[in-house]
Parts: C-alpha cells; sequence; structure tokens
C-alpha cells in the first residue's frame, strides 16, 4: 500500500498603508515522514532475445516457415508463435530455457522479482514573494 503524508504552510504579511502590499512566505514538505515503500518490481525475466534458444526449430517446427522441409535458414513463424504463448503452451519452455544449461548458467535477470523503484526521499521547499 502507498501512502505519503506532505505539509505546506503559507503565510501572508499585509504592508503599507492600505494593505495593498502583501508578502508571501510559504515552506511545502513532501513525504513528511520519510516513507521508503517500493512502488514496482523487476518484471522482466532475461534482458536478452529468448526466443532463437528458448524455441528451437527441430523441437517446434509448427512455429517456424521451413525452408525445404529443413530448419536450415527457417524463419520465425509468429503468429502461431504468439497464439501458443498467450495460451500459456510456452511458459514451461521458456523457463526451462532461462535456467540455463551446464554451459550456459541462469540466462535470467538476477534482479528479477526485486524491488526496482522505490517512493522518493523527503523533500523542502521554500518561497517568498511579493504581491501588489
Amino acid at each position: 500500500m502507498f501512502s505519503q503524508t506532505d505539509f505546506g504552510v503559507t503565510h501572508r504579511y499585509r504592508l503599507g498603508k492600505d494593505n495593498r502590499f502583501s508578502l508571501v512566505a510559504n515552506m511545502n514538505v513532501l513525504n513528511l515522514w520519510n516513507q521508503d515503500k517500493v512502488l514496482t518490481l523487476q518484471v522482466s525475466k532475461s534482458n536478452g532475445d529468448v526466443l532463437p534458444g528458448a524455441i528451437p526449430c527441430a523441437t517446434f517446427p509448427q512455429f517456424y516457415t521451413l525452408v525445404a522441409g529443413s530448419c536450415t535458414g527457417a524463419d520465425i513463424n509468429f503468429v502461431p508463435l504468439i497464439n501458443a504463448y498467450n495460451r500459456g503452451e510456452l511458459f514451461d519452455t521458456i523457463n526451462t530455457y532461462l535456467a540455463g544449461t551446464p554451459t550456459a548458467k541462469n540466462r535470467s535477470l538476477a534482479t528479477y522479482g526485486q524491488p526496482n523503484r522505490f517512493q522518493g526521499p523527503r523533500s523542502v521547499t521554500f518561497g517568498l514573494s511579493f504581491q501588489f
């Protein structure tokens, strides 16, 4: 839950014979109690290109446009791939790829699921103006 307490004070001093002039002083404090709440978490599992290694042509030929019936030079066919992803059919395959192999360990970001944005620190501003 996000909460923040702000505080502001303004005072006007009247000047002149007919109080026509004013000197206005103000102070604003944002995040008065200096709360440090987590606002967002890292939601990207990988900063790399997951697709070529995670969805190999030989295992999933339905997601490729094969050249002469072979995976050599095959292009990815994105429509069935995105549909399968949206149905959740590739979840385990992609997570297995991100977990790595003995030679390419842990392809996922170490910061996944960690806080990456926090509430701003306390800030105080003062103002002084002359009005006529």
